[in-house]
């Protein structure tokens, strides 16, 4: 049986928050995708976000926010 996963997707303003972001998950153990996100999924401006698995969302927030990263959940 195959386990199906939410994802949740953090919204960052830029190919490079969103390669900072996916590094620092790394080093944490936190498995992450960099996408790119479509125009009506971010009216902010942010191109770029980060999709994990929803269970791993609050821990991924404390350490974007502890590294002083800008981010959005967007979903």
């Amino acid at each position: 049986i195959k386990m199906q996963y939410r994802i949740s997707t953090v919204a960052v303003s830029s190919i490079t928050y969103a390669m900072k972001a996916q590094d620092i998950l790394t080093r944490s153990g936190i498995v992450s995708s960099i996408v790119r996100l479509r125009p009506e999924q971010t009216p902010s401006g942010c191109a770029y976000g980060i999709e994990i698995n929803s269970r791993d969302l609050g821990r991924a927030s404390s350490l974007l926010s502890g590294a002083g990263l800008a981010y959005r959940i967007i979903k």
